[in-house]
């Protein structure tokens, strides 16, 4: 019966870490003419219904850091994402396709823009000089500016193993890459 228990249980872990560190990025809809008619685009970002770690919401996430770090930490986060997540990811995405002429920037005006929307961050954390992965999962959509139409709709993963500057940055900017070659793969 023991050892039935620890099959099952093993079972279990195996299917979850499959289900959640398995995901792939992939084009969910739309179709990606847009690239072929315009090179400049704009990222924007909006961070509704976002998991952190363990927590179903930011809300909830930012509810035990404050308790537990002070009302210090909110503004720190809040911070973290402006100064490192979005311009990290932004840099990630122009590394692939700046090389072919595009230019994607928080700031532009464009014809089309990436809306970015986190729906799990794991910030990673380090133990002993050893880090552990942070993993970033997004739903891009591709958008219209002037008509607020969608284009095309994306599923991001980005990783970071053992972060220098903070796992959750070097996760969006893999996930920027990740998009960057998922589009080159798409256009060729």
């Amino acid at each position: 019966m023991k050892t039935k228990n620890i099959y099952i249980t093993a079972l279990f872990l195996c299917s979850f870490l499959t289900a959640i560190y398995g995901q792939k990025s992939a084009m969910i809809s739309g179709n990606i003419d847009f690239l072929r008619q315009e090179k400049l685009f704009k990222v924007e970002f909006s961070y509704e219904e976002m998991a952190v770690g363990n927590y179903k919401t930011e809300a909830e996430y930012l509810e035990y850091k404050v308790s537990k770090k002070g009302e210090g930490f909110y503004e720190k986060w809040s911070i973290k994402k402006k100064a490192l997540w979005e311009p990290y990811f932004t840099k990630g995405l122009n590394k692939k396709l700046g090389k072919l002429g595009y230019q994607i920037s928080l700031e532009s005006i464009s014809k089309y823009k990436f809306l970015v929307k986190p729906f799990f961050v794991e910030e990673g954390e380090e133990f002993l000089g050893e880090g552990v992965g942070a993993v970033v999962r997004l739903q891009i959509f591709v958008v219209e500016t002037e008509t607020n139409k969608q284009v095309a709709e994306f599923r991001i993963v980005g990783n970071a193993e053992g972060s220098q500057i903070g796992g959750g940055a070097d996760a969006f900017k893999d996930a920027g890459i990740v998009l960057g070659k998922l589009l080159i793969d798409l256009l060729n």
